[in-house]
């Protein structure tokens, strides 16, 4: 995109306009149980992936704009969907203490990896590039976790059933 850096500032605001509406919008449908936080939790890694994806391919600020915003909701639903799962939580559905304690070790450790190293990262291959592996990743993590969550429940849960 090669944008300045209003530009940035601009896409930044974004996806936290997309996380302000999706708390909203999320807190509006109340708490919810079992399956509905399982499906919400894989849409939120599905759309997060999206919005990845969609900004690594957007040309331009102004469609990336649209990708930031759709990955601040989905990391708005991520984070309501993990905090309504509680340790007792874990010990009554094994997949999800599985899933939370895998997905908190391996974004701990990336976390710290992308703190480090991300600077290289972006100069080595581009911003592009960059957001294309974070959107694989996301699609990896996804499709573990209703493959995973899916064989435990004894059934799939679909991404798009929010």
């Amino acid at each position: 995109m090669h944008g300045s850096s209003s530009d940035y500032a601009l896409l930044v605001a974004c996806y936290g306009v997309g996380m302000v509406t999706g708390s909203v919008l999320v807190a509006r449908r109340g708490d919810a149980t079992g399956e509905t936080i399982m499906r919400r939790y894989l849409a939120s890694l599905f759309l997060s992936g999206l919005g990845m994806a969609g900004s690594a391919l957007a040309g331009s600020v102004a469609p990336a704009t649209v990708a930031f915003a759709a990955t601040g909701y989905a990391n708005a639903l991520l984070r309501r969907e993990r905090d309504a799962t509680d340790p007792s939580c874990a010990s009554r559905t094994p997949c999800r203490g599985r899933l939370f304690g895998s997905k908190d070790t391996i974004e701990g450790v990336f976390f710290l990896i992308g703190l480090i190293g991300a600077g290289a990262l972006v100069a080595a291959g581009g911003v592009r590039n960059t957001l294309a592996v974070g959107a694989g990743v996301y699609a990896v993590c996804t499709l573990a976790a209703r493959s995973r969550c899916g064989r435990a429940q004894g059934g799939g849960a679909s991404p798009g059933a929010v």
